[in-house]
C-alpha cells in the first residue's frame, strides 16, 4: 500500500513540475498556458492512437492541483474483437457489478510508457 501512495505521489510531483514549466515558458516567451495545454492534450491523444489504436481518451490536466492523469476509454462488450477499444463485461463485471453492455470505462494510462512503446515498436530488436 505504501508502494502504490509513492507512486501516486511521483506522479502528481511530475504533474507540478510540467506545469511549473509551462507557467516558465508563458513568463518567458509569452505563450499562454491554456494553449500549450491544448497543444499537448492533441499531442497525447495522437500517441494513444498510434500506441493503441485508440484516441477515445479522457485528458485530466489541472495546473491548480498538478493532475495529469489519461485514460482510454473502452465499450464494454459480451465478446471483445479490438482490445484497444473494447474490454469484456464480464472482467468489468469484477469490478463494478452494475456495468452494462454498451457502456464505457476509463483505463488509466502510465504516460511515461509512450515514448517507449514508440522507441520498441521502431527498433529493430523490439527493445529500445
Amino acid at each position: 500500500m505504501a508502494k502504490k501512495a509513492a507512486q501516486k505521489k511521483e506522479v502528481n510531483n511530475d504533474g507540478k513540475e510540467l506545469f511549473e514549466a509551462l507557467k516558465l515558458l508563458e513568463a518567458e516567451k509569452g505563450i499562454p498556458v491554456d494553449f500549450m495545454i491544448d497543444k499537448i492534450k492533441k499531442a497525447i491523444a495522437t500517441a494513444c492512437k498510434n500506441s493503441y489504436g485508440n484516441e477515445d481518451v479522457v485528458i485530466d490536466m489541472d495546473p491548480e492541483s498538478g493532475k495529469f492523469d489519461v485514460f482510454l476509454r473502452k465499450e464494454i462488450v459480451e465478446e471483445v474483437e479490438n482490445p484497444n477499444r473494447e474490454i469484456a463485461l464480464e472482467i468489468v463485471k469484477q469490478y463494478d457489478p452494475r456495468a452494462e453492455i454498451g457502456g464505457f470505462v476509463r483505463h488509466r494510462l502510465d504516460t511515461k510508457q509512450f515514448g517507449s512503446a514508440d522507441r520498441k515498436k521502431h527498433h529493430p530488436s523490439g527493445h529500445p
